[in-house]
């Protein structure tokens, strides 16, 4: 079962804006205990207390300071418009050659800006299972096939060795596919999951943003060095 949104005190949030100590305690006090992503929230708060956020201006955001260097907000309707606007914006940063991550309130979000990208793009949907298109596992086993055909019955050894180590588990192409990737979509939590959680990112499409706890919104804001957050009222649950 989700967790329900839990929000900062806006007190609490009001006098947290210049003191990155104080607002590292509200958020570990907001995060529900037990709740969907506990672990990854603290995990994120840690790295934000630790100084390690890719936008060292994220403490004054989330404190509630206005112009932030890195820090855009803009309002969509949810639906469609929403996910071309989505799509637009990492695409754009894409093909200027800067690593994306697309952070959705849901599978069925993510996925809707994912369709629209380009297809010459490699996008890698980190929750989705199986081989389909655009997950892990099918892009290495792509990799893979077109790798064992290329060296098929080659005499050198350095192309013998290549393709024994194409021969092996895809599972172990992983970490160097996300680490190529243009664009890598999760939902809010997933890009956090312990086995992800070393990746950074030029930018972070963040949707959803008006209904986003800020301890959530902790865990894919940290990775990124800007950020757009995308919501129909304001921004992380600000009315």
């Amino acid at each position: 079962m989700a967790s329900m949104p839990v929000d900062l005190d806006r007190r609490v949030r009001n006098t947290a804006t210049a003191d990155a100590e104080r607002l590292c305690t509200a958020l570990e006090l907001a995060i529900r205990v037990g709740g969907a992503g506990e672990r990854e929230q603290r995990e994120a708060v840690l790295r934000l207390r630790a100084g390690m956020a890719a936008n060292p201006g994220l403490p004054a955001f989330l404190g509630g300071a206005h112009d932030v260097p890195g820090m855009d907000c803009r309002k969509e309707p949810e639906g469609a418009g929403r996910a071309r606007a989505v799509a637009e914006i990492a695409g754009r940063a894409a093909a200027a050659g800067e690593r994306v991550l697309i952070a959705g309130p849901s599978r069925a979000a993510v996925d809707a800006a994912v369709a629209l990208l380009s297809v010459e793009l490699t996008v890698i949907r980190l929750e989705e299972p199986g081989v389909g298109p655009r997950t892990l596992d099918g892009i290495a086993d792509e990799l893979r096939e077109r790798a064992l055909a290329a060296t098929a019955g080659a005499d050198d050894p350095l192309l013998r060795d290549w393709r024994e180590r194409m021969g092996r588990p895809p599972e172990q192409l992983h970490g160097e596919l996300l680490r190529l990737a243009d664009v890598i979509a999760a939902t809010w939590l997933g890009c956090g999951r312990p086995e992800f959680g070393d990746l950074e990112y030029d930018l972070v499409v963040l949707d959803g943003a008006d209904r986003l706890p800020p301890p959530v919104a902790v865990v894919p804001l940290v990775r990124a060095r800007r950020a757009v957050l995308i919501g129909a009222r304001g921004v992380l649950g600000r009315r």
